[in-house]
């Protein structure tokens, strides 16, 4: 066993740091790897003085004092100060390792930050490692949920790449893939790929490749993002777009309107103008109706949507509720709107032309996507608008719309002398056998009544039963028809006193009920004193019969004014209904309420709302089941005198 001294060992171990610290340089920074290096050059001196004891002849290769006593020193400061230098080293080194952490902790953070960023997102990532040699690929979870798999259902390869690709779009996918791994050319491409369910989807492609030093691909990373609805828009809105590229005037608008409400199911859309002869008010020139062109209308700004979009010059949308926002807007509370979409129309000058309006009894979907599509078409709209009224086209339009008007007050003329003769027909001809059907059954439930048993019995009075109510339904259309038919004589009417003539009605007819009146004094409308009657007689009677079941029942009738128009309001709180369906209230014959819950015949509120539209008013409700009822209703104000 070869004896090897310490100070030779020492010196070579030194000697080998040395080597290991100059051949791993480039991995310390200079102020670190300096004076690690300085210092134990000092220490691997220091040894070969100690070794130089052992062997005299390696007193050439180091400086060796004179003297014991300086050789010593000479060690002394060589250990002393290569250890201080090593200690330099150390010390720097422990900012070098803190800054090591940070990078790491950021480097966590960011890939946290992508691992968010692709849970987010609404696109789905891959990424193929060695594109040259390995067919695997890593697909994101959410890649896999837009083809409708679980995250890891299958085995994403070429090979299924291969299969699910459409054939059409087969060469285009390779082809670019191809020509961004060897030409470095961009990969950004759309095409289709078969999901789960069978069916081909749009996506867009996005990847880039990294390359080795010898230019070979090592890596390809990408994101595919579903377009399908995107495509499905686009193609029709090219459509949308031949059909009205070869229209001008009133005719593109009508095509405009009737494209819009085809293409995002919209129920309502208008293209409308400010008003030259109705000063604050707007006159659509192109107006579509559940997908029918419909007669134009005019629509007041004052309480409307339409005002706020003019005031904010940027198309504005609301996106459910819109009737409660505006309860003085006609227009809407009479269609039934949820909710709209309103664009600004300018002038080639910059001054306010009008509106498209953009209307539907659910909430509009894909809101900023229509108000995209439809300032397409804004300009054009605005340029056909301004040509309409420069060839006075306008001009001809409103006296055509005046000559339709006398036409269709000629035919409502002659129609309501048929509907006089028909409810002539039907008081007359039709009571006749209801009279003599009662009569009988009288006559027989009195003249054989000891021959009848009590089954014979009831049945006569279940056919009395439905012979008066039969009557009363009659009575009840008769009631209706000259509701629609009758000519309004306006003049001022006190409600508040009219309330109380019909609540006094009630209590004759059923004097052992308790209900607790509270009816707001000096209330006045303008209208025609027969058919606001009517309205309240069948108002206080509704919430009379449904506030029958009711602990404590209370009806109660005020008005508010604002804005200028005053909104009255008759509130119970009887059963009430679901709102839901309270599109159906004032439709004829809809009943939220079995008849063998309450009488009625399903006539009352569909008069009601004929008469306030007679005066060109507006009538909606709310309520809650179990809670009551309110309706409100409004009527024209007194014409100002002259």
């Amino acid at each position: 066993m070869i004896d090897i001294p310490v100070e030779t060992l020492r010196a070579v171990i030194f000697l080998a740091i040395i080597a290991l610290l100059w051949r791993k340089r480039d991995r310390f920074e200079p102020g670190v790897r300096r004076p690690m290096l300085a210092g134990f050059g000092l220490l691997f001196l220091a040894s070969l003085l100690d070794v130089s004891d052992n062997f005299p002849a390696l007193n050439s290769l180091v400086f060796v004092g004179d003297t014991p006593l300086e050789s010593f020193l000479e060690k002394v400061i060589g250990y002393l100060l290569g250890t201080l230098l090593i200690f330099i080293g150390l010390l720097r080194f422990e900012p070098v390792s803190s800054r090591l952490q940070t990078s790491l902790r950021e480097l966590q953070t960011s890939r946290d930050r992508f691992q968010l960023a692709m849970e987010g997102s609404s696109g789905g990532y891959w990424d193929w490692i060695d594109p040259e040699h390995c067919e695997d690929i890593w697909l994101s979870d959410r890649l896999y949920e837009l083809l409708g798999y679980q995250p890891g259902e299958f085995p994403a390869t070429l090979s299924w790449f291969r299969e699910a690709v459409h054939p059409e779009d087969a060469e285009l996918l390779w082809s670019s893939v191809d020509a961004h791994l060897n030409k470095r050319e961009p990969y950004n491409i759309v095409y289709r790929l078969k999901t789960k369910s069978g069916e081909y989807r749009w996506f867009r492609a996005r990847g880039q490749a990294s390359w080795d030093m010898q230019g070979k691909p090592t890596r390809m990373s990408g994101s595919l993002e579903d377009i399908t609805d995107r495509k499905h828009y686009q193609y029709a809105i090219n459509h949308l777009i031949s059909g009205v590229a070869t229209r001008t005037g009133h005719s593109y608008l009508e095509s405009l309107a009737l494209g819009l409400s085809e293409l995002f199911g919209i129920d309502h859309v208008a293209i409308t103008v400010l008003d030259d002869k109705n000063e604050g008010s707007l006159h659509s020139v192109a107006l579509i109706t559940e997908g029918l062109i419909t007669e134009n209308i005019v629509w007041p700004l004052k309480g409307s949507p339409g005002a706020d979009v003019l005031k904010s010059g940027t198309a504005c949308t609301y996106r459910s509720r819109v009737r409660d926002k505006f309860p003085n807007d006609r227009v809407l509370q009479e269609a039934g709107v949820e909710s709209c979409i309103g664009i600004p129309l300018f002038a080639t000058d910059g001054h306010p032309l009008g509106l498209m309006m953009l209307m539907d009894r659910q909430h509009i979907s894909e809101d900023l996507l229509v108000i995209e599509i439809a300032q397409l078409f804004a300009d054009r709209a605005v340029a056909e608008l301004e040509r309409i009224e420069s060839e006075s086209e306008l001009i001809l339009h409103r006296e055509h719309l005046e000559d339709l008007v006398a036409y269709r007050t000629d035919e409502l003329h002659r129609a309501n002398q048929e509907l006089e003769s028909f409810s002539y027909s039907v008081s007359h001809d039709l009571r006749a056998p209801l009279r003599a059907i009662d009569g009988f059954s009288e006559s027989l439930s009195e003249d054989y009544a000891d021959q009848l048993d009590d089954t014979a019995r009831d049945y006569i009075q279940r056919v009395r039963k439905n012979v008066r109510r039969m009557t009363q339904l009659i009575d009840d259309l008769l009631i209706l028809s000259r509701v629609t038919r009758k000519e309004i004589e306006a003049s001022r009417i006190d409600l508040s006193a009219l309330c109380h003539e019909v609540i006094e009605q009630l209590r004759s007819a059923q004097p052992e009920r308790a209900v607790q009146f509270e009816i707001e004094d000096a209330i006045s409308a303008w209208g025609d004193p027969g058919l606001i009657r009517i309205v309240m007689g069948n108002l206080l009677s509704n919430a009379w019969k449904y506030t029958s079941k009711a602990s404590g029942a209370r009806i109660s009738f005020s008005a508010t004014r604002e804005n200028g128009i005053t909104t009255y309001k008759l509130q119970d709180n009887g059963v009430g209904f679901d709102m839901k369906y309270a599109g159906k209230l004032f439709e004829v014959f809809q009943r939220l309420h079995g008849k063998d819950e309450f009488e009625g015949t399903g006539v009352g509120l569909a008069t009601v709302k004929r008469a306030i539209n007679r005066h060109h008013g507006s009538i909606w409700t709310k309520g809650e089941q179990g809670k009551g009822a309110s309706f409100f209703f409004t009527l024209p104000e007194e014409p100002a005198a002259h």
